[in-house]
């Protein structure tokens, strides 16, 4: 009986055995589930700005061909059709050696936002002053697309050119933005002012502007974003064109 009964034992342990091996190489089933999303990208915008300056239209000039027309003053001043690059033509938007009293002369200045992100954008002049600037005014006067003036011209010191700079300008994606620079020398300038000159040294800056959103609905995120990423510079003494972007 006690043999019989060692000897299902020992079946049964066999048997166990079997069974944990079989169950060791078998897989088992679970309930599941998954998703998968594919695709995920962050793609940065863009900030860019391209700044033209246009010369008065002159018929004696061939090929040149007329552009914008503007009255400033009861006076009407016709520009070219086809500007100057800033950012790839370093030769310097004014040029005049004969200035004399009472004389002046127009430049018009585009900038456009041809970025994806809205900007702010504003003018720095770098100005050296070799004896002239007393004598000389300024004004820069904004213009639609049309042609049409935004307020009325004012003969502006030269030494308050500096002050321009903290003149800031927003731009959406796309947009742009033109004034007429127009400069002179003031009548009663005497023969002190005789070889005397003036330079200044233009640069076009931009940055982000608080138009896009984030996450939270806030588009003050870059409120305090500065200058330095983008600059176009035409030198008043025809060095080289600097690009910072």
């Amino acid at each position: 009986m006690a043999s019989n009964t060692k000897k299902s034992l020992l079946a049964s342990g066999l048997a166990l055995c079997a069974s944990v091996a079989l169950l060791m190489g078998s897989t088992f089933a679970w309930f599941t589930d998954s998703v998968t999303n594919t695709g995920n990208v962050i793609t940065a915008g863009s900030l860019r700005i391209d700044a033209t300056a246009y010369d008065v239209y002159d018929a004696t000039v061939e090929g040149a061909q007329e552009g914008m027309s503007v009255t400033l003053d009861g006076r009407t001043a016709t520009f070219e059709a086809a500007g100057q690059d800033l950012k790839t033509d370093s030769t310097p938007i004014i040029g005049d050696t004969l200035f004399e009293p009472g004389r002046s002369n127009l430049k018009l200045l585009t900038v456009a936002n041809n970025g994806t992100l809205a900007a702010k954008v504003k003018l720095e002049f770098d100005v050296t002053d070799g004896g002239l600037m007393e004598a000389l005014w300024f004004d820069f006067v904004q213009v639609g697309s049309d042609g049409t003036v935004t307020g009325e011209l004012t003969e502006r010191p030269m030494e308050t050119l500096e002050a321009l700079s903290a003149r800031e300008i927003p731009l959406s994606a796309g947009e742009s933005v033109s004034f007429v620079l127009i400069y002179g020398m003031d009548e009663e300038a005497g023969n002190e002012y005789q070889d005397k000159t003036f330079e200044a040294d233009v640069t076009v800056l931009a940055t982000q502007y608080t138009e896009e959103t984030d996450g939270f609905g806030s588009d003050q995120y870059d409120k305090d974003a500065n200058y330095d990423n983008t600059k176009v510079v035409t030198s008043a003494d025809g060095s080289a064109l600097t690009t910072e972007e």
